[in-house]
């Protein structure tokens, strides 16, 4: 009989952390982060990091493993902010570290916003193994997202309906595998059924309620030191670094690079839009998926668990 694997998913900003904490607390589970931007070292504050206002302990510094209000999670803060990790990666990272829970007896909770990242582990993509082409890859960077899009839409239609515009590194690995093996990047990703029983489950928020807490979470992450903690890790790290693609950064970057034109309200402004846009993104990508049980709060989530573990 296949092992449970929950899945937690929602957009940006809808309260996702904190309920797998206390799921996870309820059924002696552990948690794995599905986050592109919480991978990175450093990059706290505007990653909202669990890191960062909770108890935490360091347990796995090569899998970023954090012992957060008692509960193990995984996948935060290991990788350094000048390197790619793919969904590939990620993918045989999580398929191991849920094995290892499952040995342990515990429930794996794989909690996050990145929907490739999910959709990887719970839908068992074959993901392809093509190298990086760097010498292509340095072409393609000087391109525009609209640019990179255009040309996916001719190369691999498919793809380009499903991979975000606004994300130029997945852009330009889509290109780079379908112009470097001659083959569509969809027709490539396959699906192999996981090797787990999978409960997928949803935060739903109404969209005036979730708005505003994603503009209450910048004004927050402002007053923290956001832009502080830019200048900081610009200091160690050039500003072309993947990490400094993920929101919030990549505007700060360009606000400190422009000499601060701009009053750092209108900065906070700009974070918030392209946050919300963000997460309209998130919610188009998860409506696609038609395993996903849509809950409101923990009491519905423990119903649905409680149902999901009892034996047949």
């Amino acid at each position: 009989m296949k092992k449970p694997l929950i899945a937690i998913v929602g957009p940006t900003a809808s309260g996702k952390t904190d309920l797998a904490i206390a799921l996870a607390q309820c059924f002696q589970g552990e948690v794995i982060s599905a986050d592109s931007r919480t991978i990175y070292k450093e990059f706290l504050i505007g990653t909202a990091s669990p890191c960062l206002n909770k108890q935490t302990q360091l347990i796995d510094p090569q899998r970023g493993g954090y012992l957060i209000e008692k509960i193990p999670h995984y996948c935060l803060h290991f990788l350094s902010p000048t390197q790619i990790f793919t969904v590939a990666q990620f993918q045989k990272m999580a398929f191991q570290l849920i094995q290892e829970i499952q040995k342990r007896k515990k429930i794996p909770f794989l909690v996050g916003g990145s929907g490739l990242y999910i959709d990887a582990v719970t839908k068992g993509f074959l993901i392809p193994r093509v190298p990086p082409n760097f010498h292509l890859r340095r072409k393609l960077e000087k391109m525009s997202n609209k640019q990179l899009t255009d040309v996916l839409e001719k190369l691999d239609p498919k793809s380009a309906t499903q991979i975000d515009p606004q994300n130029k590194r997945r852009l330009i690995r889509a290109l780079e595998v379908c112009l470097t093996s001659g083959t569509p990047f969809s027709k490539l990703r396959r699906k192999k059924e996981p090797p787990y029983q999978v409960l997928t489950i949803g935060l739903k928020l109404k969209k005036v309620i979730l708005k505003q807490r994603i503009n209450e979470r910048v004004e927050m992450m402002m007053k923290m030191g956001f832009i502080e903690e830019v200048q900081n890790l610009l200091s160690k790290y050039p500003p072309h670094s993947p990490a400094f693609t993920a929101l919030g950064y990549q505007q700060i970057v360009k606000w400190l690079m422009s000499n601060k034109k701009q009053e750092s309200t209108e900065l906070a402004s700009q974070i918030k839009q392209a946050t919300w846009q963000f997460a309209r993104r998130q919610m188009s990508w998860f409506k696609r998926n038609q395993t996903i049980n849509w809950v409101n709060n923990k009491e519905e989530a423990e119903k649905l668990i409680k149902v999901f573990l009892e034996p047949e």
